[in-house]
């Protein structure tokens, strides 16, 4: 005889509810849904959503198929690395909606993620994200107006996927449980 499967049960942060990993979670507070791996998926972006991403925490923007792990928050601003082939990718999400019209990809009153606006990159910044002062004083530049994102490159946010960081190590005491019921 085998074992049964372990069903992983979380814990929605809005509502309090409990769910199983297999199930779709549709918070009955907020427009926003659990999807099998483990991400909430917000088809609405606001302000307050924005404000929740947090250091550890992986992001998927639209379509994308790969997540982003967030390095540093600021007030306006979130820098979310992906190494890929040895190569690493950054992305810098404006938590204010754009004030234009529209230029190139970007759209008034959306929220965007992209790239910085140096054209040879910023010369005090090393672009490893391995130093959380560093990490500090690149979003300092974005805060303090010296740099914004690329017009050329940033992309409107139309639905973004959250996966916080430490969702797995809440469901490690509740597998525990079940271990021990058996």
């Amino acid at each position: 005889m085998g074992r049964p499967p372990v069903i992983l049960c979380f814990k929605c942060d809005i509502c309090g509810e409990q769910y199983r990993v297999l199930d779709k979670h549709k918070c009955k507070k907020q427009k926003r849904r659990m999807n099998m791996k483990g991400y909430v998926s917000h088809t609405e972006v606001t302000k307050e959503i924005l404000d929740t991403i947090k250091v550890g925490d992986l992001i998927k923007v639209n379509d994308w198929k790969k997540p982003m792990r967030v390095k540093g928050v600021s007030e306006n601003y979130a820098v979310m690395i992906e190494k890929q082939f040895g190569k690493l990718y950054y992305s810098v999400i404006e938590k204010k909606p754009w004030d234009g019209v529209r230029h190139n990809e970007m759209i008034g009153g959306y929220f965007h993620c992209g790239r910085d606006n140096w054209i040879f990159s910023d010369l005090n910044f090393d672009y490893k994200f391995d130093n959380v002062e560093a990490i500090a004083r690149y979003l300092s530049t974005f805060e303090s107006g010296e740099t914004e994102l690329s017009v050329r490159n940033a992309i409107p946010i139309t639905q973004i996927h959250v996966k916080r960081a430490g969702l797995l190590a809440e469901s490690q005491p509740i597998q525990k449980e079940q271990d021990q019921r058996r």
